[in-house]
């Protein structure tokens, strides 16, 4: 990895540890347009934030990469999320054709009974 990319995804990651949600939240948009694969962990970590319109945005930012490995923590978070608060995390997975597309497909196929339960919820 070249040293801008250390230096731009470190840059981002000291955004996510700002005091202030804004920050956070332009730290994780900016995320997505980084290519490394750290960055899907990262995002993943983010759907764990304090603040809603950081979680949205990791969810959002997680969505458009389009990799396997974050949809996982998407559906488990949905689950929750749907059961115990619906939040902006859950309204933009739902309102989004990948995320539909997401949960047709754990619904439909997913081995872990928990994930599909949250898929049809």
């Amino acid at each position: 990895m070249s040293n801008l990319f250390r230096k731009v995804i470190d840059s981002y990651q000291r955004g996510l540890t700002s005091p202030s949600s804004n920050e956070r939240m332009m730290a994780v948009r900016g995320l997505k347009e980084v290519d490394d694969p750290r960055v899907i962990g990262i995002l993943v970590d983010a759907l764990k934030d304090t603040a809603s319109e950081v979680r949205s945005a990791a969810a959002t930012s997680l969505m458009s990469l389009g990799d396997p490995r974050g949809f996982e923590p998407l559906l488990k978070l949905l689950g929750k999320q749907v059961l115990d608060d619906p939040s902006e995390v859950a309204i933009t997975i739902l309102e989004s054709s990948i995320g539909m597309e997401l949960l047709v497909e754990a619904l439909e196929n997913h081995p872990d009974e928990e994930i599909r339960c949250s898929a049809a919820w």
